[in-house]
């Protein structure tokens, strides 16, 4: 009862920012504890909600004044995007506002990918210390061609601030290492392959598959 006591006082005492800052992490461990792998890593530093570089900040402003309408962002950062066809690798941003998840070009931050909290039906993480981050998109959902294939640096951060501004930690899914199917359009499936290497990489390997190395 004395530390329920003291752990009300220590909340109580919070700025706000420092508040969101503890329930965000509160929220990390709940999702990835014992369950992926690069988790512990991301205890200890804080949770950033703009990961983006000096020359993006001025196109997220523009953005924002220009796209948004009103909406928020609510978190920003760099990724890298594999086309679903030849997994070329492709500089983008993602942005979460408190109705969509954009995917930018990175260096024009022209729309590539709008998708609302409705549209995405999961956003698949893997058990291992990689970072890769696949978003599921419905078939039939017309204005895109498959699931989203993302490299994202600081994936737990990243992963915890959607299911915080969506609330539904139920999107998540956690696979252990092996094979992870990807949808294409038509009804297609690509294969993405979780291997052991020398080396953190993810190419396109002589199978045909997208190869994530650990």
């Amino acid at each position: 009862m004395h530390r329920a006591l003291l752990a009300r006082k220590y909340r109580l005492a919070l700025t706000p920012e420092q508040k969101k800052q503890f329930e965000l992490k509160v929220l990390a461990e709940k999702l990835f504890k014992e369950k992926k792998k690069s988790y512990p890593q991301s205890v200890g530093p804080r949770f950033i909600d703009d990961r983006l570089n000096e020359e993006q900040k001025p196109l997220k402003q523009a953005f924002q004044v220009n796209q948004l309408n009103g909406e928020k962002i609510m978190y920003s950062t760099s990724v890298t995007k594999y086309d679903r066809h030849g997994y070329k690798p492709r500089e983008r941003a993602l942005l979460l506002t408190n109705k969509h998840l954009f995917v930018l070009d990175g260096k024009t931050f022209k729309i590539k990918h709008s998708l609302g909290f409705d549209i995405v039906q999961e956003i698949v993480v893997t058990t291992e210390s990689d970072n890769l981050l696949l978003v599921r998109i419905p078939p039939e959902y017309k204005k895109d061609k498959g699931d989203l294939i993302l490299e994202v640096n600081h994936l737990i951060e990243a992963v915890t601030m959607v299911v915080d501004v969506t609330k539904k930690p139920q999107i998540l899914k956690i696979m252990e290492a092996g094979t992870i199917a990807h949808n294409l359009i038509g009804g297609k499936q690509g294969v993405i392959d979780i291997t052991t290497g020398t080396n953190h990489s993810i190419v396109k390997g002589k199978s045909g598959h997208l190869v994530v190395s650990l």
